[in-house]
């Protein structure tokens, strides 16, 4: 579910299905009147978000009513009032508050002018413990970490000017790189016993858990302050090296900051 198109949704495979809806500054109407979606910011902040701009089309619905809607649709025989919550986003917001503790009187909560900040226990130096005390314990690294002679452990990171997976500009300034996300952040010394230079030009081969492999093309190396053996480069353009069977046993989520991959220069290059 997509408020604009962005280019992860080239990169999931073959089929992918991108279902349009309302963004957080479109007015959104329903049955009950105009509707004021809850939003959380990077501190914690719980509030009301009202759109300003109208609908870029008619037809767009919003995240709510189309999910509600999916849901009408495939279970008939719900006990869940769809419907009610479409037509007003403040039930749902009464029946969280029911459910969830620290959101008790949510919708008045919600609209105060800066709204109400979700309880973090540790914040207010509260620790759920037995001493009542912050505790750190000790944990043996994982087994897997070397990731094989002539191999490097590759993660995937997200650039300054990115939010998720929608990029808003090829500018990094957090590693002071600009115009350019095609690359891979290399120790130095790696990039010696491979006999590269700064923005050489590299195929990068990863070796997914089933046996396969996946490599991309034209990437450029550039080195970076990185512990040996180890790389990074930016999602979601690298999120075709994690392969079907690259997930995390705990979690079931694709390990894309944990892969183990091989960098050569690339044909171009060599010829």
């Amino acid at each position: 579910m997509s408020t604009k198109l962005n280019r992860s949704h080239i990169v999931h495979g073959k089929r992918a299905l991108i279902l349009p809806c309302l963004g957080r500054t479109e007015k959104d109407h329903e049955k009950s009147g105009e509707q004021g979606i809850t939003v959380e910011d990077s501190m914690s902040m719980v509030h009301i978000s009202y759109g300003m701009k109208e609908p870029a089309s008619p037809h767009l619905r919003s995240e709510c009513s189309v999910l509600a809607g999916m849901a009408q649709a495939t279970l008939p025989n719900s006990k869940t009032p769809w419907q009610e919550y479409i037509d007003d986003y403040d039930r749902i917001r009464d029946t969280m508050q029911r459910v969830l503790e620290g959101f008790e009187d949510f919708n008045t909560r919600a609209r105060h002018p800066h709204g109400f900040r979700i309880a973090q226990p540790p914040r207010e130096r509260v620790f759920l413990t037995s001493s009542g005390r912050a505790e750190f314990s000790l944990a043996p690294l994982p087994d897997d970490t070397d990731p094989g002679e002539g191999r490097l452990l590759l993660t995937t990171i997200r650039s300054h000017d990115q939010f998720n997976t929608t990029i808003y500009s090829n500018d990094d300034r957090y590693r002071g790189l600009k115009g350019l996300r095609t690359v891979l952040f290399m120790n130095e010394d790696d990039m010696k016993e491979r006999g590269l230079d700064e923005f050489d030009l590299i195929d990068i081969t990863s070796f997914s858990r089933d046996g396969t492999t996946r490599t991309v093309y034209g990437y450029r190396a550039v080195r970076y302050e990185i512990p040996r053996r180890c790389a990074a480069g930016y999602m979601p353009e690298l999120n075709v090296l994690c392969g079907i069977a690259d997930i995390s046993t705990q979690s079931e989520q694709p390990v894309t900051k944990h892969l183990v991959a091989k960098v050569a220069a690339s044909a171009s290059k060599r010829s």
